[in-house]
């Protein structure tokens, strides 16, 4: 998840203890934003509601990838009516606790977006996340999500790979005998393993280029001397 915008959702959350902020998650064209909104549940306690008036005034800003909203005590876990609402729009919802000092994330199960085409923006649309997307839409594996802003590639930020195991990943320990569906990681422009894409077979891989649209690309011989590590997923694809 976007850095910045993880701080700003706490931040409101810390501020107002008494009842759920939240509010809407929406980028522009290269940029990842949050639109606070007024809590207008009957018991905003313990419950949240949006305006749609104030929906639609945030889809003018840009367009809605995700809703966020705060819990002021008990454990970090999503309600019933948290996961209903999020199946019903179609966005992902995005949790704060407060007890536990927790972000949670929840993605519907016909929530689905385009590999090819996507602008790049940190935290939202980039390598990293367009690996979850095409996992998780195509395979049904949910990844984590990890935080990233414009300087996880100028860091030695090593979260990502550290996590790949934990994923139900492991190292195939070659860059030669790659296999359709492997996630590859090369070298970024600092030398450090920090870009992913995927494998499609056929000389052909899917990734997000830094400050391009995703898009589906030949392996020419520099990205095959970029190549640092192959990760290939324990269950059969």
């Amino acid at each position: 998840m976007y850095i910045p915008i993880k701080k700003r959702i706490k931040d409101l959350a810390l501020q107002n203890q008494k009842e759920e902020i939240c509010g809407i998650l929406y980028h522009t064209f290269d940029k990842a934003e949050m639109f606070p909104c007024k809590n207008i549940a009957l018991n905003s306690s313990t419950d949240f509601e949006i305006d749609s008036q104030q929906y639609l005034e945030c889809c003018k800003l840009g367009k809605p990838y995700g809703i966020y909203h705060s819990h002021p005590s008990g454990k970090a876990a999503f309600s019933e009516s948290d996961l209903e609402s999020a199946n019903e729009i179609l966005l992902p919802y995005y949790l704060y606790s407060i007890e536990d000092d927790k972000f949670l994330e929840y993605i519907p199960k016909n929530y689905e977006l385009p590999v090819e085409g996507l602008n790049f923006i940190w935290g939202v649309y980039d390598c990293y996340e367009l690996v979850r997307i095409y996992f998780r839409q195509k395979f049904n594996i949910y990844m984590n999500d990890y935080d990233r802003d414009e300087t996880f590639e100028s860091t030695d930020s090593n979260i990502i790979m550290e996590n790949f195991e934990k994923e139900g990943f492991h190292n195939a320990n070659s860059t030669t005998l790659i296999k359709k569906n492997d996630v590859l990681v090369f070298h970024s422009s600092r030398a450090y393993p920090q870009h992913f894409g995927i494998f499609l077979g056929t000389s052909k891989m899917l990734h997000h280029p830094l400050g391009s649209l995703s898009r589906i690309e030949t392996i020419t011989p520099n990205w095959q001397k970029r190549l640092q590590f192959v990760f290939r997923s324990n269950k059969p694809l």
